[in-house]
């Protein structure tokens, strides 16, 4: 090699190790300025997942008391008239559960109940007597609102505290407020929880006025933020902070050290957690860590490099692995209910232009028994084809669990659903034909469109509720089957669920009342009697008719115990008459088919009569005349045994769809009640038809030594067309509506 060439050769050496000199440089002061700049955003996500942490817990703690009020106040929506002293048994016994100290019940716009935790209780309270933040959460829950109050100081206490207010509602009105409060001391233990950070990292939560009413658990000098921000540059840049919302570090002096602190919102209020740490206190561990990381730096860059690079593959492929899991059906690969419900909600808080489908496929457990689980499977992911190729833009569904699908559809118009349902069924139906089965399978829906909620705010599982409610009315039907949600019905239901699950309770509470309309005797114009007639009226002082309620007590067997009550109502009635000197009538009580033919039914009745010492002649059996078909001896045997022991039979409804005058003069009944369909307004050349039937049907009675009572009378006019006919008594509400017995006795006795 000539000199030429050698020099040539070094300049390239001198070269390459001058570049690797300076990449080595650059690298090294790169790598520098990356783990300083790594290690201190180290420093501020751990400063910002200490507060989050301490955010979460005290969000959670509020979250907590508020839903145990919900809870409370969901139990009173059907519980009636509070307890005072139940109440107060209930906050000593729930207190193992929370740290209220005192809990209290206010009727809108009235008084209220408040209870201690050591079981003091203060009644008739003033709402607005109260402290004004929380008189202001209990206006705020009237309103329909639930209510975390700001904090507030009980001097009497000598003690901060914060409130909470939810509505209580009643058939979907706000009528009360439940409250509770509880000292901000509780917070402390919130707070207190141990992390890696020094014991020289303070958390304090700041107030609307910049106060920390949950200062530092420990020596804490600093009564508010202006103790920490010492310069006129750290208020203005912390006071933009609030008025922006918005979550900040800086760098301050507190107590002569130089420390980093970091504000953000709580999520309650205008209330920000402030946490404050020096900077040996967050650095320390982190400072060992990094002295690691140089010394094996060089020694784990290529390995480091490349598990980075698998480790961000791995990760990137986990992800879509997780998302997956956590979104979708692992059967199916539609939507699972978690993601669903998140559209939903996002749906319903923006229009009310759609409808909720909840579908089944009709005894699918056969399905997977009789074909197996590998084509139940299949079937289950037919359906999810089906569905992909039959929803719009805009619209989804996923499958919750075995064969239970949610559609949300962009339409609420109940016809349009309607034919689109029945066209998705059909094609589902097809799967079948693929296996040469000859089996038909049936599928039901239930649907809850947004114009069957539209003006009124609906939850998500709200929503699902009523869903819920439509399928289950249509898997009754044991077919093919679309249910369309209906309020009115949904209300019916809920009023018979009710019904039938208070009924006993109701007896032995009295909250069946006895109210009598008075039969007038058409020839003298005074009071021969009086029918007993039943009013539920509920611990809450809700009306609930017989017509609601009668059909179902027939069905469910309850009608026997009720009449028997109803006839000891009446003897109870007869006796106050009897003991306060006035001269008592007799009472006509219904009595059910099952009643009157029960064992022990006789028996039953002369114990009433003789534990209230009232003759049996004052007490009217009514009997209706279906119980005469079929077996008119066998009636006329329990109707003997009755007036042996003194008793009157009437039947009641005469005319009304069963009678004939053969099964009339079969009966030894003492009363025949004429249906008031004889006194309905018909066409003026039938009212003589009509009045001749009566005729004869008064004269068949007088020969048969009965008493007529006409029921319907509501004018003059049926007053005299009834006298004409001869009957003997009328009733109806040209005389009197139905009476509480205390309106009866101050009008007639």
């Amino acid at each position: 090699m000539d000199e030429r060439g050698m020099q040539k050769r070094l300049r390239k050496i001198t070269l390459f190790f001058t570049l690797v000199s300076l990449v080595l440089l650059m690298g090294s002061g790169g790598i520098s300025i990356l783990l300083n700049h790594t290690f201190q955003n180290e420093i501020e996500d751990q400063i910002v997942t200490e507060t989050n942490r301490h955010r979460t817990n005290i969000n959670r703690k509020i979250d907590t008391d508020l839903q145990t009020l919900y809870t409370l106040s969901s139990f009173m929506e059907f519980s009636g008239t509070i307890d005072s002293s139940q109440f107060a048994k209930g906050l000593y016994e729930s207190n193992n559960e929370n740290s209220f100290l005192q809990m209290g019940y206010f009727e809108k716009g009235g008084t209220g109940i408040r209870v201690t935790v050591n079981g003091a209780m203060e009644e008739n309270m003033k709402a607005e007597e109260t402290d004004s933040t929380f008189y202001e959460s209990i206006q705020k829950a009237w309103d329909g609102k639930s209510v975390v109050s700001d904090v507030y100081h009980d001097s009497a206490a000598d003690e901060d505290f914060i409130a909470y207010a939810v509505p209580v509602q009643k058939n979907g009105t706000v009528v009360d407020a439940l409250t509770a409060c509880e000292s901000t001391s509780v917070f402390f233990d919130v707070l207190s929880i141990k992390s890696g950070f020094s014991e020289q990292t303070k958390v304090r939560v700041m107030g609307t006025d910049g106060k920390f009413f949950l200062p530092a658990q420990s020596g804490d000098q600093a009564d508010s933020v202006s103790d920490i921000l010492l310069s006129e540059k750290e208020r203005t840049a912390f006071q933009n902070m609030l008025e922006q919302g918005k979550s900040k570090f800086m760098e301050v002096n507190e107590n002569g050290q130089t420390c980093r602190m970091f504000a953000e919102p709580v999520g309650v209020h205008d209330w920000y957690l402030v946490l404050t740490a020096t900077e040996r206190g967050i650095s320390e561990p982190l400072y060992q860590n990094l002295l690691i990381t140089r010394i094996i730096f060089f020694l784990l860059l290529a390995l480091s490099g490349m598990c980075i690079l698998y480790g961000a593959r791995l990760m990137k492929r986990n992800s879509r692995a997780l998302l997956r899991f956590a979104y979708y059906d692992q059967l199916t690969g539609s939507y699972n209910m978690v993601k669903f419900s998140h559209m939903l909600e996002e749906t319903i808080a923006s229009t009310r232009d759609f409808s909720l489908v909840a579908m089944n496929i009709r005894k699918f457990k056969f399905i997977n028994e009789t074909f197996g689980d590998e084509v139940a499977n299949q079937l289950l992911c037919y359906v999810k084809k089906v569905l992909d190729e039959a929803v719009f833009e805009g619209e989804f569904f996923c499958r919750e669990t075995a064969d239970k699908f949610y559609i949300l559809m962009r339409t609420s118009d109940e016809n349009l659903v309607q034919r689109r349902l029945e066209e998705i069924t059909e094609h589902i139906r097809d799967f079948f034909l693929h296996y040469n089965r000859q089996y038909r399978m049936m599928i039901y829906a239930g649907v809850v469109t947004g114009a069957e909620i539209n003006g009124s705010f609906v939850k998500r599982e709200e929503l699902m509720s009523h869903v819920m409610f439509a399928l289950d009315r249509a898997k009754k039907r044991q077919q093919d089957e679309i249910w369309f949600y209906n309020t009115e019905t949904y209300k019916k239901e809920q009023l018979q669920n009710y019904m039938e699950s208070h009924m006993n309770q109701a007896l032995q509470d009295e909250e069946f009342r006895l109210f009598l309309q008075p039969k007038i005797n058409l020839r003298k114009g005074t009071l021969g009697g009086a029918e007993a007639l039943v009013r539920w009226i509920t611990a809450e002082g809700r009306m609930i008719f017989p017509d609601q309620f009668i059909p179902l007590f027939e069905q469910n067997g309850f009608c026997t115990e009720l009449d028997l009550y109803m006839v000891e109502l009446a003897c109870r009635q007869i006796r106050q008459w009897m003991d306060e000197g006035k001269e008592a009538i007799p009472i006509s009580v219904n009595q059910s088919k099952l009643l009157f033919y029960k064992d022990g039914y006789v028996e039953n009745l002369c114990e009433i009569m003789e534990r209230y010492h009232v003759p049996a002649k004052m007490i009217t059996l009514e009997i209706l005349e279906g119980l005469a078909l079929g077996d008119a001896e066998g009636l006329n045997s329990r109707i003997r045994e009755l007036k042996e022991k003194g008793f009157q039979i009437s039947m009641d409804d005469f005319g009304s769809g069963y009678s004939s005058l053969n099964i009339l003069c079969s009966l030894e009944i003492d009363e025949l009640k004429l249906d008031r369909a004889f006194l309905m307004e018909m066409p003026g050349h039938k009212k003589w038809q009509q009045q001749i039937v009566m005729e004869q049907i008064a004269q068949l009675a007088k020969k048969m030594n009965m008493t007529t009572v006409a029921e319907g009378v509501e004018t003059w006019e049926d007053e005299a067309f009834i006298l004409k006919a001869g009957c003997d008594y009328g009733q109806g509400y040209y005389y009197s509506k139905p009476l509480c017995a205390a309106e009866f006795t101050e009008k007639y006795m």
